[in-house]
């Protein structure tokens, strides 16, 4: 739950992308204007690394952002917050998640966390099947 310090008189913006599955190093990220908004800050940390503000812009005039730079394969969470002219900032956004190329999940619904260890599973989970699809005889421990 956020609490907003500010008395901006307007709204906090929603993050709304990057969305689909097979999001790629270099996704758009994107979310809604605000009313009054003169600039954007705008907040993503590394979920897989632990890593915190992996990009932080704190002066953009659109409602999106691209990174100049590849993002590795795993989970991100975003977070943005509207500036006004004069100073204030609104409060930031829902936290948003994402995954980056090839992680196997991808989430918008961030309301519950998942632990680590159910995260590794279905990835786990999610290896086997594609390995039962491909050519190869896997490895049994039947004789």
């Amino acid at each position: 739950m956020w609490i907003s310090l500010c008395n901006c008189g307007y709204a906090r913006p929603d993050v709304t992308g990057p969305t689909g599955a097979g999001i790629g190093p270099r996704p758009e990220l994107t979310w809604t204007a605000v009313t009054g908004a003169a600039g954007y800050d705008l907040w993503v940390d590394n979920l897989t690394t632990g890593q915190r503000q992996v990009i932080r812009e704190l002066n953009l005039t659109a409602t999106s952002y691209t990174p100049s730079f590849d993002l590795t394969a795993g989970t991100y969470r975003v977070w943005v917050r509207a500036i006004a002219a004069n100073g204030p900032a609104s409060a930031w956004s829902e936290r948003f998640d994402f995954d980056v190329a090839g992680t196997g999940e991808f989430r918008t619904d961030s309301s519950e966390d998942e632990s680590e260890g159910d995260r590794m599973t279905a990835r786990i989970d999610e290896l086997d099947a594609v390995l039962a699809e491909w050519p190869w005889k896997r490895p049994t421990t039947e004789g």
